[in-house]
């Protein structure tokens, strides 16, 4: 297991220099004058050109595409993303905070639809076509089809100021946990809400195939309890292709937040890269997007890892 692990990992890296190159690319030839945009707007008019040059020259941009790219990556490995031009600061300063709150709000979503939607998924398998089973299919299919900003609004509407029970958007201002999961109730909900209604069709469908197995059969013929048969059996086969759902769906929710962090107002990366774009700042779209693509990378070698850990006839060599 851990020499498949390391050659899981390893294979990784010949990915995330492919990513790099192809992001780094596309920042070149995206709209938009990184010198300009950084350039001060009170600069006297007959100073702007030889400025202009200046500042390109420290930017490295008379360099050939190559040594941009051997040059954004040293600095990259110190941990230099860049500096960006909206904010006026370097990028890691810039995206510090912003990330802490989005792993905050996503983690939370990750760690609690996971649970949920396991449970309900069991309960509708085991009660198949009962009125619990279609009232929970009623929910979910009702849930998704609705867009996403219409049952945030919904939840905001009838949560924040019918009821006022809970802020239907800022971040806390103290460092009090209890403040902080005050605040997050409403947008964890929503996507809680959103994302178990999209998994549980699939998790229900996966445990049923597996009670249909002929060794379910027989384990039930030999008088073992439904817990051992449910936890040692049914669950632990079926979570095989529940792991490949669950894990698409964690990069899926960090990329998808945004319409939840722009009305919630919760100052996360969704809402940064959308002032990013607007302000063409470059390097700070660079700096998201690697992340979000190591965040891909790394899910599907986690799911790898999950496979050959869960299913010992997973043939690990043929899998890197």
């Amino acid at each position: 297991m851990k020499k498949y692990c390391l050659k899981r990992l390893v294979s990784t890296i010949p990915t995330i220099f492919i990513l790099s190159i192809l992001l780094f690319s596309l920042l070149k030839i995206m709209p938009g004058d990184q010198v300009a945009l950084s350039m001060s707007p009170h600069l006297r008019p007959d100073l702007y050109e030889e400025s202009y040059e200046a500042k390109k020259e420290i930017l490295g941009l008379n360099d050939h595409f190559v040594v941009q790219y051997v040059n954004y990556m040293k600095a990259l490995c110190k941990g230099d993303l860049g500096y960006s031009s909206t904010y006026d600061e370097p990028v890691v300063d810039v995206i510090r905070r912003p990330l802490m709150n989005t792993l905050l709000l996503n983690g939370s979503v990750f760690l609690i639809t996971s649970l949920v939607s396991i449970v309900l998924g069991i309960q509708c398998a085991l009660h198949k076509d009962s009125l619990f089973d279609r009232f929970m299919q009623w929910i979910s299919t009702f849930t998704i089809s609705f867009p996403v900003f219409l049952i945030a609004s919904f939840i905001q509407i009838i949560f924040g100021l019918w009821w006022n029970i809970f802020p239907i958007s800022g971040m806390p201002m103290s460092s009090n946990i209890g403040e902080w999961l005050y605040y997050l109730i409403l947008p964890v909900t929503t996507l809680c809400l959103i994302t178990v209604s999209s998994l549980l069709p699939y998790i229900r469908i996966y445990i049923l195939e597996v009670l249909d197995e002929d060794y379910i059969t027989l384990a039930k013929a030999k008088g073992l309890s439904e817990k051992v048969i449910l936890y040692k059996h049914v669950l632990r086969n079926a979570m095989i292709p529940m792991i490949t759902i669950f894990m698409s769906q964690l990069a899926t929710i960090f990329q998808g937040v945004l319409v939840i962090e722009i009305l919630f107002s919760w100052e996360g990366m969704g809402s940064v890269l959308l002032k990013a774009l607007y302000g063409r700042d470059l390097y700070l779209i660079l700096s998201i997007n690697f992340i979000y693509a190591l965040l891909y990378v790394f899910s599907n070698m986690i799911t790898d890892m999950l496979y050959a850990w869960l299913d010992p006839r997973v043939n690990m060599e043929n899998m890197v």
